[in-house]
């Protein structure tokens, strides 16, 4: 058995989950948002225990592709990519995990509209190292080079699962 604090998460998460699942939103994406990495590797895990939904590593599914490709022609192909991927799986949801490459400035991508537009092929639950706060939602921490903002996500209440770490 966990510890308390994992059993006392684990609960909460199930019942976070469950009401994202009930909703059925426009956009049926999740995301589950915490700064601390270690927590987000705790929540993949104990959600794929818990549903045991499907999960996809979007490292897996973009670096290798890009590598062999120009600076200048690998934004073009991400999202090309990504449907690719996506099509191989049930109806879903999706676990995604491993999200932070589709932050590289230099792809000059969106990850929030890129899962948002994903997520109306199959609804989606990713991991997000960042935060929810005061209807702002972050990537990563100021200091970082990846750190992006968003002040409006189009995402319901119920579609963002902030964990305290």
């Amino acid at each position: 058995m966990g510890t308390r604090w994992e059993e006392m998460n684990s609960m909460w998460l199930k019942m976070a989950l469950d009401r994202f699942l009930e909703k059925r939103p426009y956009f049926p994406c999740c995301l589950i948002v915490c700064r601390d990495v270690r927590v987000l590797a705790w929540a993949a895990i104990e959600t794929q225990r818990l549903f045991a939904w499907q999960m996809v590593s979007m490292e897996d599914v973009v670096c290798e592709p890009l590598l062999s490709l120009s600076a200048m022609v690998r934004a073009g192909q991400v999202n090309g990519l990504i449907d690719k991927a996506l099509q191989a799986y049930d109806a879903g949801p999706l676990l995604v995990i491993d999200t932070d490459v589709l932050f590289e400035p230099s792809l000059q991508l969106d990850p929030l509209l890129l899962f948002q537009r994903a997520s109306r092929m199959l609804p989606l639950v990713v991991t997000w190292a960042g935060s929810f706060e005061h209807g702002r939602l972050s990537y990563a921490v100021p200091e970082h080079a990846y750190y992006r903002v968003w002040r409006t996500t189009d995402l319901c209440a119920d579609c963002i699962i902030q964990l305290d770490s």
